[in-house]
């Protein structure tokens, strides 16, 4: 049973369902499900829950602060994830010059294969074979 389920670092995890079919459980609570449903800022809830809901999702949508903060966050993941792909890039570069050098490969067909497979220049191409190259 899911509330039985216990969690090292004392967390506890509360399972909403906001497709609900049959509403058993209190109206504050409906009216909370149907507004994360719904999504609809015009609903005029009745419960104090519902009402706080709208009112704090309205605030932070509406702050410009916080979009600016979350534009910039949204940045910093996107600089962070190029820069994973490059170094990624980069170690493909080493391990395929590497092993070509291992098969002793020409440099001229090593430098096609880094053109062709990494989309780079054939002077970016040369350089990268100097520089991860024996």
């Amino acid at each position: 049973d899911r509330a039985d389920l216990c969690y090292d670092d004392g967390s506890h995890v509360i399972l909403l369902n906001s497709r609900y079919q049959t509403p058993n459980t209190s109206q504050p609570m409906l009216e909370f499900l149907d507004y994360i449903r719904t999504n609809n800022d015009e609903i005029q809830p009745a419960s104090t829950l519902a009402q706080k809901t709208v009112q704090a999702v309205h605030n932070i949508r509406y702050d410009k602060g916080k979009e600016v903060s979350y534009m910039t966050y949204a940045m910093k993941i996107r600089d962070a994830l190029e820069e994973g792909r490059e170094e990624g890039r980069e170690e493909g570069v080493r391990a395929m010059i590497t092993a070509f050098q291992q098969l002793s490969i020409t440099p001229e067909v090593i430098l096609q294969q880094l053109e062709s497979a990494f989309g780079l220049s054939p002077q970016d191409a040369r350089e990268k074979l100097a520089q991860y190259g024996d």
